[in-house]
């Protein structure tokens, strides 16, 4: 599953026709990241995924968005813990 994610994120910047895909793709690599504890690496995914969200949807689209804010959220309080 994660070489899935990592072959999508290699094409984040080719796909141009679906850009959720990878921004999708990298918002799960890290949730699953974030599942095992390991909340260094999930923070930059996350970053990314929104980055990549906001460049593509503008920063005030709606729906996906508050997914990654969310879970950014979620991983914020689990490091401080």
């Amino acid at each position: 599953m994660v070489r899935i994610h990592n072959n999508a994120i290699g094409r984040e910047s080719q796909d141009h026709e679906h850009p959720m895909t990878a921004a999708s793709s990298i918002n799960n690599l890290a949730e699953l990241h974030g599942d095992q504890g390991k909340y260094e690496s999930a923070l930059p995914l996350i970053q990314r995924a929104l980055a990549s969200t906001e460049k593509t949807f503008g920063s005030n689209h709606k729906d996906i968005e508050l997914v990654s804010i969310n879970y950014l959220a979620v991983l914020y309080v689990a490091m401080a813990n």
